[in-house]
């Protein structure tokens, strides 16, 4: 965990947005090129184009798990319901430790900037390798 999270800080020190850095950080995992994680996730940085809405660094922690649980299967799918629960987990796992999953509650209000979002960071990494290796991957 902590290579892992050594990496999601050093591609925020990077310039990464904060869910560019989880999610890219799981490119050997997911199997997408870390070029198409960074593009996919590039909207979600500052809690959604800079909104402030849902935190970018969990978003991503939630794109990871869908995309590793999904089993693609428009017609007859069976991982709908679990990939939501799972989200949920997520979710409820996070603002459990922060108390909110809202950026501009998370950051006080302020305008998201480098090298605020450490502890989101670090949280979203935790409960992701958590998720990840309860679904055994």
């Amino acid at each position: 965990m902590l290579e892992r999270y050594d990496e999601i800080m050093r591609l925020s020190e990077d310039g990464y947005n904060c869910a560019q850095a989880i999610a890219c950080a799981y490119a050997d995992i997911t199997g997408l090129s870390h070029k198409d994680l960074f593009k996919l996730t590039e909207f979600l940085g500052g809690g959604i184009g800079r909104m402030q809405e849902m935190c970018g660094a969990l978003c991503a922690a939630f794109l990871v798990v869908s995309y590793l649980n999904s089993d693609g299967e428009l017609a007859q799918g069976k991982t709908k319901n679990d990939t939501y629960v799972k989200v949920r987990a997520l979710h409820d796992a996070f603002v459990e430790k922060l108390g909110s999953s809202q950026c501009k509650v998370l950051l006080n209000g302020e305008t998201p900037r480098k090298g605020m979002c450490r502890d989101k960071l670090l949280v979203s990494c935790e409960n992701l390798e958590k998720m990840l290796e309860d679904m055994k991957l």
